[in-house]
């Protein structure tokens, strides 16, 4: 019986290019005035950003 080795959490985290978060925000309809950023990579939403979005992406 082979086990599989599962790679860690840093090792995924590691493999993968960040992408900015203003990028994200922007697929989704919000701009930089809708987030409060916290760097390049973390921002916090400004909630009321998100009754001006006519669907929310991620719940359809």
């Amino acid at each position: 019986m082979f086990m599989k080795v599962v790679p860690s959490d840093l090792e995924i985290a590691q493999a993968h290019k960040m992408t900015p978060i203003t990028e994200i925000a922007a697929k989704i309809g919000l701009g930089e005035d809708d987030i409060d950023l916290y760097g390049k990579y973390k921002a916090r939403l400004i909630w009321m950003s998100c009754a001006n979005l006519k669907t929310i992406p991620w719940a359809s």
